[in-house]
């Protein structure tokens, strides 16, 4: 019997426990923290209309002419991306260069770029190309369907090595 009694006794002062626990004031939720240097520049591109929402992912991108800076971060990111990569569906860096070069680059520079030393910047070449003008890839994919030097290639979840001459079919 004084078993039972003890036992109920801390049940109670559990319950009780639980209920003042429960009537304590809750501290006010907190506030969202201010917007970083890199969030607020982020979105006046977006808001202003400058960029795709996801190229301003990486506003220094987003907001760089100098063809050559993005060729050369390109060149050292060191594969082919598609526009979303890997299990969570990454926007990389060397994707968001290639964005910005289609916006900086006529088809003319682009075909100039199929004969660049890089086999990375070919295979992109071709896909700006197959992307936006058929008449001039197809001028073009008949003298890179011998080109057989490799890259890496990240589409999706698969990460593979391929010719450039994979981006002229």
């Amino acid at each position: 019997m004084r078993n039972k009694r003890i036992q109920y006794s801390i049940m109670a002062i559990g319950f009780l426990l639980i209920v003042v626990a429960c009537k304590t004031a809750k501290p006010e939720p907190a506030q969202p923290a201010i917007a970083t240097e890199v969030e607020t520049a982020q979105q006046q591109l977006i808001d202003t209309g400058q960029v795709h929402p996801r190229l301003a992912s990486f506003p220094e991108i987003a907001t760089e002419t100098n063809r050559q800076v993005l060729i050369d971060k390109m060149i050292a990111g060191g594969r082919v991306n598609e526009s979303a990569v890997g299990f969570a569906g990454a926007y990389t860096e060397t994707y968001a260069c290639y964005e910005r070069l289609q916006q900086l680059l006529s088809d003319k520079d682009w075909v100039a770029l199929t004969g660049h030393a890089s086999p990375i910047i070919r295979s992109y070449a071709l896909k700006a190309l197959q992307a936006g003008n058929e008449t001039l890839f197809k001028e073009v994919r008949v003298s890179l369907l011998q080109d057989t030097a490799t890259v890496q290639y990240f589409s999706g979840c698969m990460l593979n090595r391929v010719p450039v001459n994979y981006f002229a079919h």
